[in-house]
């Protein structure tokens, strides 16, 4: 089930509904779930990261965020960088 996007106060769509689950934004970035993996988006609905992420932190915290990708935890910057 499709149940992740964005939408105004209003109700306008800002980013379409094509995640499985998505998460508020932290400092400018979303968390988002797509096949079973997760990316994080920025305000246009633009990739900041590939889909690879196993489990993650959904917010980010002075500019990182905790990811995992097979069960190993590490930090990646608001660029995407490890």
């Amino acid at each position: 089930m499709i149940n992740g996007g964005f939408v105004t106060p209003d109700k306008k769509i800002v980013i379409d509904c094509i995640y499985d689950d998505a998460s508020p934004f932290t400092e400018g970035v979303a968390a988002v779930l797509l096949n079973e993996k997760f990316g994080y988006i920025d305000k246009n609905g633009t990739n900041i990261t590939a889909f690879i992420y196993d489990d993650i932190y959904p917010g980010f915290y002075e500019g990182f965020a905790a990811v995992s990708i097979d069960e190993k935890w590490g930090f990646i910057d608001l660029h995407g960088k490890i």
